[in-house]
């Protein structure tokens, strides 16, 4: 499981979606700093569909044995999203799938899911069965955000508790679904196992809001706005912001969303672990302990730095905001007091504001001060967790370096 991937490494992978990909290549993201896996099947599809499967350690295409299947732990499905220029994938994406769901999507539904969407939920059900121990990490954009909310929502019960689903930028399909995929598309979202983010700013997002239904948990992100002449790189993560860490900043309570999400992430692969450590001969030593309390203790405070840094750019921009109507009222009041003291010199003017109870310090000067100092306020407790999380990071690196078992387990991305 790629707990310790980064929502910018997320992002990464998902847009590798749109460069060439060939069969037996490595698959890597950061300039090839982090290795995902290898790419083992290529689909594409008469519907349109193009996809990619991607297998953890070396090539294993499906046509692989049975044994070298089943020693596959993850797999990465890719599902490519709209295309635009003149072929007929372009065609195929947008005259017979696009158009098409939109309608259905503004309509509030329709009989069925378009072609390309019944194709993808056969891929993703086809590389289930094929990897059956694997654990399945599923991307799409756009068009692909569709495969991939479809797919999702069409596995097996059986299967569901080993699916992870990152969609981007697409529309809402959930009013598209049977009510059987319907009630697996609440599973998923319950259990918080997709995340579906959404750029409000993009023309493409249709269908959310006002308390509809989606597949998946819903990210909205602090979105950079790019104007009419950025639509596209607006649609391509282009107002994505992230801070040093990687960390997608967020709005509309989103941060919430993501804590949940690693919460229930790590406890699963806690449970794992000492489920397996727990039953060595002798028990879990004393150093594993070590790291998993350190481990849990980073997860609770990164997620509360999440939603601390989420409140401060809220905040900012509401104090930011008292801050220039501040000045602005202090300014029209100048100006009202020039208006009707013409006759009077500036000084007088403002002493005679004064009298009647109206000073550039209440205006202007108080609040500002009481912004700026809860913003300082703001920013230390930021700075504290930072310095905690910097500590806990230590720890479990002295911990990693004691035993070659835990050292395995990082190297291979379970935290």
């Amino acid at each position: 499981m790629t707990v310790k991937n980064t929502e910018k490494d997320k992002v990464e992978i998902a847009k590798k979606q749109y460069e060439q990909l060939d069969r037996d290549s490595p698959f890597s993201i950061n300039n090839n700093k982090i290795n995902i896996g290898y790419v083992s099947h290529i689909n594409s599809k008469f519907t349109g569909e193009q996809s990619f499967i991607i297998t953890d350690t070396k090539y294993v295409p499906l046509s692989a044995p049975l044994s070298e299947r089943e020693n596959v732990k993850e797999v990465t499905v890719l599902y490519r999203g709209s295309s635009f220029d003149s072929s007929l994938d372009t065609k195929l994406d947008w005259i017979y799938n696009n158009f098409y769901t939109a309608f259905q999507v503004i309509n509030g539904g329709g009989s069925t899911g378009m072609p390309q969407l019944q194709s993808s939920a056969v891929t993703l059900q086809k590389t289930l069965k094929a990897y059956p121990n694997a654990e399945f990490n599923v991307y799409g954009h756009s068009l692909g955000s569709m495969n991939a909310q479809y797919a999702l929502a069409s596995i097996s019960s059986s299967d569901a508790d080993r699916v992870y689903g990152y969609v981007y930028q697409g529309p809402n399909i959930y009013e598209v679904l049977t009510p059987e995929q319907k009630q697996q598309a609440d599973y998923l979202t319950e259990e918080y196992r997709v995340l579906n983010y959404i750029d409000s700013k993009d023309l493409v997002t249709i269908g959310y809001g006002n308390g509809k239904k989606a597949v998946g948990q819903i990210v909205y992100p602090l979105s950079e706005p790019l104007g009419l002449m950025g639509t596209i790189d607006q649609h391509m993560w282009g107002g994505y912001q992230f801070d040093e860490d990687g960390d997608l900043l967020t709005t509309n309570g989103s941060g919430n969303v993501l804590i949940e999400y690693q919460r229930r992430l790590k406890e699963r692969s806690f449970a794992g672990l000492m489920g397996t450590w727990g039953s060595q001969a002798g028990g879990m030593s004393t150093i594993k302990e070590v790291y998993l309390d350190a481990v849990q203790a980073k997860s609770i405070v990164s997620g509360m730095k999440s939603v601390i840094d989420e409140k401060i750019t809220d905040l900012m921009t509401v104090y930011q905001t008292g801050i220039d109507q501040a000045n602005e009222l202090w300014q029209a009041t100048i100006a009202s007091a020039r208006s009707f003291g013409s006759n009077l010199t500036e000084m007088e003017q403002i002493e005679a504001l004064e009298q009647g109870g109206v000073t550039r310090q209440q205006v202007l000067i108080e609040p500002v001060t009481d912004y700026e100092a809860s913003l300082n306020q703001l920013r230390s407790i930021k700075s504290s967790y930072e310095d905690l999380i910097y500590q806990i990071n230590r720890t479990i690196e002295r911990q990693i370096q004691l035993d070659s078992e835990l050292a395995s387990q990082f190297k291979k991305g379970t935290f």
